[in-house]
């Protein structure tokens, strides 16, 4: 096959219409790998303008860390009309070096013939890079790791509030109830970070929309932030649409929110001001300055506005790139620029869009545009009341090396009738069955454990008796064996971190009164 050249003006389509506003970086090349175009996000990911880059080859971008049989097959791949993917080590323009996901499609002409590669290029987060002297770096990770833990921080912190004034009021005899509801939700809302978490390493996103009050997210937020904000800051809202629903994911629409308000509140800090959060309908026609952006309809506009210090032209086009941050005076831990990134991506995924308007000392207006979903029905979280629980009857072993997790099942399960026999691991479990294997009804196991596993223990128990149930409990579970649980039969899989009526839910199951 003849490489058809292509000079750069050749490509009007792939300059104009196509890639110029993709998020991911997008080279194209003819078929001897010489570049011919690549888009602004290509600029800012790799620090080459188009002028530097045009012109010269794909190779360029190696890093050494390839040998010639990786391009060998990439290549073999590519000419064949395939499309590859896969992740590869590349080198930015400062030497340093970043992995990338990256896919490379064959663009073929008329008459059917390969006639363009057209590449496109994340930057894998779970990745580190080398600077040219060898010295790992690893700011990736560490915008993740302060993201994350400003993110549990919020969790925590009325957590451990709430559980203090609990037992403050227990002591004195007042009633905890509002209290304990509020440790339930935050820790159902840290089960649903660590689920998106997961979810987010493994490229796995929920797209499940159900109808959400985001009027009661945004009062939820304020709760939480008048807790701890500074005396020279105050919050405001005007809400123009008191009942405001949008089909979403509630807890990282309450994400969202937390996050673009105290991006405010930070910037605030040390002057004082005003943080404002209004919601109102939109209808978007011909007429709308967002049509192109979003499809005519009905849409949620909320906004957070504050009058903080503001941004200029160059940091508002960057504010939504992976790590940037304004801030050059954060310390370990206080960063926040994966989050902007990320809040544009769950509000994409919302049929969304996120503006930013801003200027130097005139505060920053965050608007955030979802459809409204006001005609569809609410759904209720259901929870089990324990203390109207019917009373049960049995004995269970329950195995976990996680002395805290060993107390919660028993307290939870002799609460309603069960009696509970706890094991810190899987031999000292498998030595007292194997004395008195007829003594239980049900067994609940961890599956990673010092000494034998969850599996190989259960194995050993049905070897003595074929027909006691088994509950699994891990924190890993896309790593639990596929097979075990249709080997084993009458056992079941419950993932880490679990809630109390789960765990009910599991027992009541597999145990035959």
């Amino acid at each position: 096959m003849e490489p058809n050249q292509l000079e750069p003006d050749a490509v009007p389509e792939f300059k104009g219409r196509i890639v110029q506003g993709l998020r991911d970086a997008v080279m194209l090349t003819d078929l001897t790998g010489k570049i011919l175009d690549v888009n602004p996000a290509f600029e800012r990911l790799f620090g080459y303008t188009r002028d530097d880059i045009v012109g010269e080859t794909a190779s360029v971008l190696k890093s050494g860390h390839h040998d010639l049989a990786f391009f060998h097959h990439l290549w073999q791949s590519i000419c064949k009309g395939m499309t590859w993917e896969g992740n590869i080590y590349n080198k930015r323009k400062d030497g340093s070096i970043l992995m990338v996901e990256e896919t490379i499609t064959p663009l073929f002409d008329g008459g059917g013939q390969i006639e363009l590669f057209l590449a496109t290029m994340r930057e894998n987060i779970m990745y580190g890079w080398q600077s040219e002297k060898g010295h790992k770096v690893l700011p990736q990770r560490d915008a993740m790791t302060a993201t994350l833990a400003h993110d549990l921080s919020n969790l925590i912190t009325p957590l451990l509030g709430s559980a203090g004034t609990a037992k403050m009021k227990l002591e004195s005899g007042d009633d905890p109830t509002d209290e304990i509801d509020r440790i339930c939700t935050a820790g159902q809302r840290a089960k649903e970070l660590l689920r998106q978490v997961l979810a987010f390493c493994r490229h796995e996103y929920n797209d499940k929309r159900d109808p959400v009050s985001i009027s009661h997210i945004v009062r939820d937020v304020i709760s939480i932030l008048e807790a701890d904000i500074a005396d020279e800051i105050t919050i405001e809202t005007e809400f123009l649409q008191n009942n405001a629903v949008v089909p979403g994911d509630s807890i990282q629409l309450h994400q969202v929110l937390m996050n673009l308000c105290t991006n405010s509140l930070n910037a605030m800090m040390g002057t004082g001001g005003a943080l404002k959060i209004t919601l109102e309908n939109m209808v978007i026609n011909n007429n709308s300055p967002y049509l192109g952006d979003l499809r005519k309809g009905d849409y949620i506009k909320m906004s957070i506005i504050d009058n903080g210090v503001g941004m200029d032209q160059e940091s508002i086009r960057r504010a939504f790139d992976p790590y940037f941050s304004t801030r050059s005076d954060r310390g370990a831990g206080e960063g926040h620029g994966l989050g902007l990134s990320i809040v544009r991506k769950v509000i994409e995924g919302h049929q969304g869009k996120v503006y930013l308007k801003s200027s130097p000392g005139n505060g920053c207006t965050v608007d955030v545009i979802l459809p409204n979903g006001s005609g569809q029905a609410m759904t209720q979280t259901q929870q089990i009341p324990v203390a109207v629980l019917p009373v049960r009857f049995g004995t269970i072993m329950l195995v976990d090396d996680e002395r805290s997790i060993r107390q919660m099942g028993k307290n939870m399960l002799e609460y309603i009738g069960y009696s509970v026999v706890g094991f810190g691991g899987g031999e000292e479990a498998l030595e007292f069955f194997l004395n008195q294997p007829n003594d239980f009804d049900l067994i609940i196991t961890d599956q990673v454990m010092p000494g034998i596993k969850g599996t190989t223990f259960a194995h050993e128990v049905r070897n003595i008796r074929p027909d006691i149930p088994i509950i699994f409990i891990s924190g890993f579970a896309n790593k639990f064996p596929e097979d075990a649980l249709v080997t084993l039969g009458n056992c079941m899989l419950l993932s880490k971190p679990f809630a109390s009526d789960e765990l009910l839910d599991a027992v009541r199951n597999l145990v035959v009164e």
